[in-house]
């Protein structure tokens, strides 16, 4: 591979399914990695690599199979448990409640009581398996790190803890501070898990780096059978105003309990007004001003803007094929769908654009790079599995939710999603 390539996939933080990336985790830090002369440095072949990636439900099939093979041991008869041991660590109930607290907080202020709880359910699970995969990770480099990169480290995750500052908490460490201990957490406990978060990004990239191969075969592989992704459509910037046949019809009167007559002197009244609309607008009078005016639609407010579409994007084919017809600037209707008439107007249009080869090679690239070590990484962590000894899970999660904060109490708190 061509040393600008692997550079990228150097400098790259690669989210995988199962890790919290932290932007900043990208620091030059330098893990030496004990051989024991069963790693080698060979290269894993790609050959298919430009194909189609696994559906949703082929990951969700490997994930479940991980799951089973964790909690392969676990007893029928299961009593709870606030503490789980993965080989020599442990892992506690308030560990994983400190971890999602802040999709709670949006969880309790989103959903109802029932789907928090549930939601609560699915947070608790994946954060459960997030932290055996950590622990797995960072137990596995813990004693490859040597004295002298402990200051690289800590510079790291000083730089973590600045920009988590900044990007959080406007730049104030009392107010950072204060979401911290909201959260169950202080500042010693944050650049703990920064710290291996930190190490084990690290240490990953530099074990599977010379793994990660990808020609430009590959490239142009997935630029043929992934083509639409590089093809931007044409769009259309519409604003529209929107009549309701119904609001024709005598007061309190319902479409269902008019009579015929009713109905059709709406209708003559609802194309009348249409066509008293469109002279307005051929006299100079502002499509915005007269939207809201006259549509009944509460887009009409905002002056009938309904922003960009596509073709085959937007519910009414009638209304696109109008659009679309158009020059910018120009006005079409009235439109009768059902029992609402529309005119439209095409306030700007952008021509379809093709991204060619070569302007996409880069980004093609990065993204079959991190297929690629994304791969890598989850073949480590079924090995690591697979040697590991790790207590009953079940319980453990029943504890975790018997002490999710209820549902009123993350209701009540403002939203502070502190990741």
């Amino acid at each position: 591979m061509k040393k600008s390539g692997m550079k990228s996939v150097a400098l790259l933080c690669v989210s995988v399914a199962f890790w919290v990336i932290v932007g900043s985790g990208c620091g030059s830090v330098k893990i030496v990695e004990v051989k024991d002369g069963k790693e080698g440095a060979g290269q894993v072949s790609r050959d298919s690599v430009g194909g189609k990636a696994k559906s949703s439900k082929s990951r969700a099939r490997v994930k479940s199979k991980e799951r089973k093979e964790i909690v392969r041991n676990k007893p029928v008869g299961t009593i709870e448990s606030s503490v789980l041991t993965i080989n020599s660590s442990h892992i506690t109930a308030d560990d994983v409640i400190s971890r999602i607290r802040p999709e709670l907080v949006l969880a309790g202020q989103k959903y109802s009581e029932k789907m928090y709880y549930a939601r609560a359910r699915e947070l608790a699970m994946q954060a459960i398996y997030d932290m055996i995969y950590e622990t797995l990770l960072y137990e596995e480099i813990s004693s490859r790190i040597s004295d002298e990169q402990n200051p690289a480290v800590e510079k790291a995750v000083d730089q973590a803890v600045e920009n988590m500052i900044d990007n959080q908490a406007g730049g104030s460490r009392v107010r950072f501070e204060r979401q911290l201990a909201e959260r169950g957490m202080d500042m010693a406990k944050l650049r703990k898990q920064l710290r291996k978060q930190i190490l084990t990004q690290q240490y990953l990239r530099e074990k599977f780096r010379s793994k990660v191969i990808v020609t430009r075969n590959d490239l142009w592989e997935y630029y043929k059978k992934h083509h639409k992704e590089f093809v931007r459509p044409a769009r259309a910037r519409v604003f529209m105003i929107e009549l309701d046949i119904d609001k024709y019809l005598p007061k309190g009167t319902s479409w269902e309990s008019a009579s015929k007559q009713a109905k059709q002197i709406a209708e003559i009244l609802a194309e009348r007004k249409a066509k008293e609309i469109l002279k307005e607008l051929k006299e100079g009078k502002p499509f915005a001003e007269l939207a809201k005016k006259y549509s009944d639609s509460a887009i009409g407010r905002l002056g009938g803007d309904i922003g960009w579409i596509t073709r085959g994007s937007y519910r009414y084919k009638e209304i696109e094929d109008c659009v679309f017809s158009l020059k910018p600037g120009e006005v079409g209707g009235p439109i009768r769908i059902g029992r609402k008439i529309y005119i439209v107007k095409l306030a700007d249009f952008i021509e379809a654009k093709e991204t060619s080869f070569v302007d996409a090679q880069e980004q093609i690239r990065k993204k079959l790079e991190q297929k690629i070590y994304a791969e890598l990484v989850n073949e480590h962590i079924q090995k690591l599995l697979k040697k590991s000894q790790i207590s009953a899970i079940q319980p453990f999660l029943e504890t975790v939710l018997k002490r999710i904060p209820s549902y009123y109490s993350m209701r009540a708190k403002r939203s502070n999603p502190l990741h």
